[in-house]
């Protein structure tokens, strides 16, 4: 899976760091992906893997990269009461 991974981001336009470490920050997370670090951690509250809480959080990359590209905020966005994906 992590060489999937590592392919589909080699594959983004432009030049992507490739995820070498198994964490990273919200913010490192959030540029290397082109989100704001606000949309990561709306994705941690809505079930994207993630470590700890606040200034602490920490991303565990591949997991929450399989997470986003399986459609993991519109399935959790879709599973909350009374609010629209």
């Amino acid at each position: 899976m992590r060489s999937e991974i590592d392919a589909l981001i080699a594959e983004l336009p432009g030049e992507q760091p490739a995820p070498t470490a198994r964490f990273m920050s919200v913010p490192d997370f959030a540029e290397l992906r082109g989100y704001s670090d606000r949309t990561i951690r709306e994705y941690c509250e809505l079930g994207m893997p993630h470590s700890g809480k606040g200034k602490s959080r920490r991303v565990i990359v591949a997991d929450a990269i399989a997470w986003i590209d399986a459609g993991g905020p519109k399935e959790a966005r879709m599973g909350r009461k009374g609010r629209a994906a």
